[in-house]
């Protein structure tokens, strides 16, 4: 039986995570929650914010928001 942590499952959603389509959705996602963030604080975080957003990315196997692996 397999449990909520199943490996195929983190395993393809890691896949799909490294692909082009999934690199798109990361940033789209990762953008929405910077924006939302951003404007709960007032800007007063931008800089932290960004520094967060890029360590996420970079820990989902991406080097640059928005670079879409070029």
């Amino acid at each position: 039986m397999a449990g909520p942590f199943d490996k195929g499952l983190f395993d393809k959603a890691k896949q799909f995570v490294q692909s082009e389509q999934g690199e798109k959705v990361t940033d789209q996602v990762l953008g929405s929650v910077a924006d939302i963030v951003s404007k709960r604080t007032g800007g007063k975080h931008d800089e932290q914010i960004a520094k967060a957003r890029k360590v996420v990315d970079e820990k989902l196997g991406r080097k640059d928001p928005g670079s879409h692996g070029k």
